[in-house]
């Protein structure tokens, strides 16, 4: 495919990922943040074996260890990574919320050198001090204030547990490789999905009770916001490099914020903007050695 085409295509993930945060938004007004993951995942996880079983030359041939791996990778993928910041919209405006998942690149270039042969340099972790405390103005602005109470800033601050785990999952990404990384990415998401079975019983419970706007989301998160934006995404990679790929993150909470205007009617709270300034000025200060390793939370 042409390079430019490429590129055109590429815009679409933002844009795709962006309106995940006001489709989370909507479908918290019928579930719990457990019974939205799960729901979601669910049918991710038939989209992805569906893929694999109509595609048989993209089935994963993968060793005992690669399996042991790709078992971890669904744990940070799924339940660590999408639990943490679906609760945390409970308190956050979409748009604040996709600015902290836009912390994981400063998250992978602290952790990267614990398991990979990385160094930190003092712009990186500069880097990472300025994005992590506009992720602390974002959550104290976000969830009201100075008039806040502290549960619902913990309530907010659970969110960052999002870009940490995703940024552990994108370095184990690194160790696990079954050719395709779409397939890869697929096969972490459909086992990460196992562990939300204790909470199958009562997200059906509550399915029944979902509106059909509710499910339109619901199908929306599954099919576009996850399956057909990572086609999109890992089909790009193949023909530009990761760090142009990388760039086009950047966008997120800008499409976020663009969605929320249209579909909500509302933008975030001004006195949280500046926290979200400080989190780009952070990652320019890391862009140079971390954004190979940027994947999107959503």
């Amino acid at each position: 495919m042409n390079p430019r085409h490429v590129r055109i295509w590429i815009l679409a993930t933002p844009l795709l990922w962006g309106l995940v945060f006001v489709g989370v938004n909507r479908v918290l007004q019928y579930t719990d943040a457990f019974q939205l993951v799960t729901l979601r995942f669910m049918l991710i996880a038939i989209l992805f074996s569906g893929y694999l079983l109509a595609v048989p030359k993209a089935r994963p041939r993968m060793t005992r260890r690669d399996w042991g791996l790709a078992w971890i990778a669904g744990l940070l993928a799924v339940p660590l990574s999408q639990l943490p910041i679906v609760y945390s919209q409970n308190f956050l405006h979409p748009t604040l919320a996709s600015l902290l998942v836009t912390t994981a690149p400063a998250a992978a270039a602290i952790l990267g050198p614990l398991f990979l042969t990385e160094r930190v340099n003092l712009r990186q972790a500069s880097g990472f001090l300025v994005a992590f405390a506009g992720a602390a103005v974002v959550i104290v602005g976000g969830a009201g204030g100075a008039s806040v109470d502290s549960s619902s800033i913990f309530g907010a601050g659970l969110g960052l547990i999002t870009p940490v785990a995703w940024a552990l999952y994108t370095i184990l990404l690194k160790r696990l490789s079954t050719g395709d990384p779409f397939v890869t990415v697929g096969v972490g998401l459909v086992l990460g999905t196992v562990f939300l079975i204790p909470w199958i019983p009562t997200s059906l419970s509550v399915a029944g009770s979902i509106p059909l706007d509710g499910w339109l989301w619901i199908i929306y998160l599954a099919l576009f916001g996850t399956f057909t934006a990572y086609l999109i995404w890992f089909r790009a990679l193949r023909v530009l490099d990761a760090n142009q790929t990388a760039a086009y993150m950047y966008l997120v909470p800008i499409a976020a914020l663009i969605w929320s205007l249209i579909v909500l009617g509302e933008g975030p709270p001004l006195v949280a903007l500046p926290g979200g300034a400080l989190i780009f000025i952070g990652l320019f200060l890391i862009q140079s050695r971390s954004t190979s390793q940027i994947q999107e939370a959503v």
